[in-house]
């Protein structure tokens, strides 16, 4: 375990007093020269780098130092520090916490990680002073070259010039300075001093390593072996826990398969009842389209019928209405030839009348001037003696003013006749024009009554098999709607069903890796322990 006078910082402290101090008072002087002599400036260079590996030695060796010091403290209490504290009892207390979550950890790779930090660290001070040695080195190539350089300005000039030479072997000696100097003060601070620095530090790293692996294995595998065999413990619990659920599971497992059996023979049954259901479904569709279709086709055929018999009976009703109209354009026809002809009958009736009249009048005047004639003769025969002179004459005019008077009143019954005639004519004509005219729009009104008709049949039918037409349309898409309604069910059912019976299944095959996944582990972990043991 660490002692506890161990102390990098002494160390370090230790050994740069003793080589700077030692090497310093023998070679002062010539550190002196060397930093005024080297027109090169090399020395300053090697300098440089010197203070830096030097200051790095310092740093590794204070970071040793608090290492060892959480170390030391870790091991009095025989208690993981603050984290935070240092690099170690942040390893450790990594290490424990995984040791509380049951995990497996590797103490020699954990303390071996942390071995390979430190020698990072004090690797760096090797690597300046290697660079201080190679620097030294260059120095020596510069010097002799300036060293061949200043002979070459010697050979070159006269003997007599004597400034040329002393030129010359002034560069001479100071490229021989250069590269002696450069080397010295290389080796001595690189090659020496963090040399030894650097091996010290390793040393120092070395045994913060050694005690770090001798506190892992005096505390934490203990604390990992009691953890181990509760684990153990546990495991054997968990085992036995396990068999037991392995037992009902397999029970479970009997029984889930029976389970599957059975609900795969009743679900085979659904099907089979959804099958003869859709079966059915489909044949009282198909019943209930065929009765649909007779019904449509029955309405047809009523409706073709009523069109058909109502078409007939405006058919008759125009025929009668045709019929009447004839029978009373006929009869109008006919009463007014009988009017015209009573007409005429009473015109010729009165016509005979008048001619009678006339003839009668006539008759009568030609008889009253016969029998006036008669009695003027008689008179004149009478009073011819008397008067034969004055009434010859007289006779004469009487007999011509009888005559005048006979042919004016036949001229005047001529003319009445005429007249009469000629109005019974116009009557007759207009009769018979207003009998055309009311023939003809009779003829009219009946043929618009006709077309009218026969338009608003049209439209019916038209209208009638429009709707007969949708109603066939409407039940074509009722049936194929209903028909991939079913379709749909059986499909949503048979995938519910296979979704299932496939979830279950693989549910049930997840519960079974996972056990044989648990067995293999514990039994794996079981077959290891014992190793371990032994190793230990």
């Amino acid at each position: 375990m660490a002692k506890k006078n161990v102390s990098p910082i002494m160390t370090w402290t230790f050994w740069s007093i003793l080589v700077l101090a030692a090497f310093l008072l023998i070679t002062w002087d010539h550190f002196v020269e060397a930093f005024t002599l080297d027109s090169s400036k090399i020395t300053w260079l090697i300098m440089g780098f010197f203070i830096y590996g030097f200051g790095s030695s310092f740093f590794v060796a204070l970071y040793l130092q608090s290492e060892f010091k959480a170390l030391l403290a870790m091991d009095d209490a025989q208690h993981i520090g603050d984290a935070n504290s240092s690099d170690v009892a942040a390893m450790f207390d990594s290490a424990m916490e995984r040791i509380r979550r049951s995990e497996r950890i590797e103490v020699r790779t954990l303390v071996s990680a942390y071995g390979a930090k430190i020698k990072a660290r004090v690797d760096n001070i090797h690597v300046v002073a290697s660079m201080l040695i190679t620097i030294g080195l260059l120095g020596t190539v510069v010097g002799l070259i300036m060293t061949v350089n200043g002979l070459d300005q010697v050979l070159q000039s006269n003997s007599a010039d004597f400034a040329t030479m002393k030129m010359g072997l002034t560069d001479t000696v100071s490229g021989m300075g250069t590269a002696f100097y450069t080397t010295f003060i290389g080796a001595l601070l690189g090659g020496v001093v963090l040399k030894v620095l650097g091996s010290e530090m390793r040393k120092s790293g070395l045994k913060l390593v050694a005690d770090t692996l001798a506190f892992s294995e005096l505390f934490i595998s203990p604390q990992f072996a009691r953890k181990a065999s509760e684990s153990l413990v546990e495991m054997e619990a968990r085992i036995s826990t396990l068999g037991e659920q392995l037992g009902k599971l397999g029970t479970s497992l009997g029984s889930t398969i029976e389970t599957l059996d059975s609900k795969q023979a009743t679900l085979a049954e659904g099907l089979g009842n959804l099958v003869e259901t859709v079966d059915k479904t489909s044949r009282q569709a198909n019943e209930r389209t065929e009765a649909l279709v007779a019904t449509v086709a029955s309405s047809i055929e009523e409706t073709s019928r009523r069109a058909d018999e109502r078409l007939s009976t405006i058919t008759t009703a125009l025929a009668e209405s045709s019929a009447n109209n004839a029978e009373s354009t006929h009869a109008l026809i006919t009463a007014i030839a009988e009017s015209v002809e009573g007409t005429s009958r009473r015109a010729d009736e009165r016509l005979g009348t008048i001619s009678t009249t006339v003839g009668g009048a006539i008759e009568q005047s030609a008889r009253h001037a016969a029998e006036q004639l008669e009695t003027i003769v008689g008179s004149v025969q009478e009073n011819l003696a008397a008067s034969t002179g004055r009434m010859a004459g007289q006779v004469k005019e009487l007999v011509e003013a009888s005559k005048s008077t006979v042919e004016e009143t036949s001229r005047l019954a001529d003319e009445r006749a005429t007249a009469t005639a000629e109005r019974i004519g116009a009557m007759v004509d207009t009769a018979n024009q207003q009998a055309d005219e009311r023939i003809k729009l009779l003829a009219e009104t009946v043929g618009k009554n006709a077309d009218e008709a026969n338009r608003l049949a049209d439209e019916r039918l038209q209208s009638l098999l429009s709707s007969i037409r949708a109603t066939h349309e409407e039940a074509d898409k009722q049936m194929a709607g209903f028909v991939e309604n079913v379709e749909k069910a059986v499909e949503k059912t048979r995938q519910d069903a296979e979704q299932r019976l496939n979830a279950k299944a693989a549910d049930l095959a997840n519960k079974l890796n996972e056990a044989a996944t648990m067995l293999s582990g514990l039994v794996a972990a079981t077959a290891e322990e014992p190793k371990e043991a032994k190793g230990e």
